[in-house]
């Protein structure tokens, strides 16, 4: 059985403001109804590989595909997507039906079939009690939703989200986010998804996109990304409280890695070049409370109740080093932590080039 064909591809996308390279050689595939999350600091590039995309910034060199056709030259109109911006981007003076219906009305289409779209949408979305007011009248989270409504009813090639949720407080982005997952299980719409928020790229993406300083750091699934750290880059941005990284020195035994400037060892599951300055990272979800003989020690500087759970903060040389509890758990309350870690959950990566060995 054949693979079916990509639904969107960028290939070794390139994005040059004059001598200023912002995108350096992205390649990005698609396939029918993969939501795509694109992730990373501020000034990464998400939002200008997105906005190319969509036709509003030009490509510097490489190619974009919809479909199977290049887009580079066409005009945003031409190439059968719809975009979800943060800030909504409503008409103030039209109402909800107007808002969603605009596009189609200006492609010409018959008004009994703009009718059925956006009733349809608005039935998805729930907005059939509001579709005579106006953008004022309602709430963030409805007006979003009318943003959702008015990219529905075009029914694109591909979704392009703009941080649709930033605009909103923590429980309704809660809610959008749930609503989003469910309109995309309905819909099965590929999707390309730029966020700031961890947590919108890793429960709303297929796969995750991991860019740093315009260059494609890492792609894979949630679980890939957060598991398996490329670098130490990914390793650092991803999670919360991110991966604790330390520099170390590979044990003459090359199983193991003892912590700089602490008496630590751990374990690891692979054998290690012996001369090879290495940095390991361990998730606080893996530092496990441990009173055995073997056990591992550190001095504790702060614990942190976070509410469900508690991070215990310790001091390994001059760098941080966490663990994450349970609330109350007894083993917090010690001015010494003593734990272990289980040789698969701490990752290595080379000193030097950052990268996982």
């Amino acid at each position: 059985m054949t693979n079916p064909a990509p639904v969107l591809e960028i290939r070794g996308l390139h994005k040059s403001y004059g001598e200023l390279e912002v995108i350096k050689g992205v390649d990005i595939t698609a396939h029918k109804g993969d939501v795509v999350s694109l992730i990373g600091s501020s000034g990464s590039g998400k939002s200008t590989l997105l906005r190319m995309v969509a036709g509003l910034e030009t490509v510097t060199e490489g190619e974009i595909a919809i479909d199977g056709r290049v887009v580079n030259n066409l005009e945003p109109a031409e190439r059968d997507i719809a975009m979800v911006f943060q800030n909504y981007a409503l008409y103030p003076h039209m109402s909800v039906f107007k808002n969603m219906a605009y596009g189609l009305k200006i492609r010409g289409l018959p008004a009994d079939e703009i009718k059925a779209r956006v009733d349809k949408a608005a039935a998805i979305l729930e907005l059939g009690d509001y579709l005579d007011r106006q953008p004022r009248q309602l709430s963030g989270g409805q007006r979003q939703r009318v943003a959702m409504g008015r990219a529905i009813v075009r029914d694109p090639g591909a979704f392009l989200f703009d941080e649709p949720l930033s605009n909103l407080d923590a429980k309704l982005r809660v809610q959008m986010r749930l609503e989003i997952h469910k309109l995309q299980s309905d819909l099965g719409v590929t999707s390309l998804y730029v966020t700031h928020d961890q947590v919108e790229a890793m429960t709303l993406g297929h796969r995750v996109v991991v860019l740093n300083g315009g260059r494609l750091e890492q792609i894979g699934t949630p679980t890939e990304v957060y598991e398996n750290p490329a670098s130490t880059f990914v390793a650092g941005f991803i999670g919360t409280p991110p991966m604790t990284l330390l520099d170390g020195v590979v044990g003459q035994d090359d199983h193991s890695v003892e912590v700089k400037d602490t008496n630590v060892i751990l374990p690891v599951n692979h054998r290690l070049d012996v001369s090879r300055p290495v940095r390991i990272g361990v998730r606080p979800e893996q530092v496990l409370p441990d009173n055995g003989s073997a056990a591992q020690s550190l001095p504790v500087t702060m614990v942190e109740v976070t509410g469900a759970d508690q991070i215990v903060h310790m001091q390994a040389g001059g760098e941080r080093f966490n663990a994450r509890l349970p609330r109350g758990h007894e083993a917090a309350n010690t001015s010494e932590f003593r734990f272990s870690v289980r040789p698969e959950h701490v990752a290595v990566f080379d000193q030097s080039t950052g990268l996982a060995v």
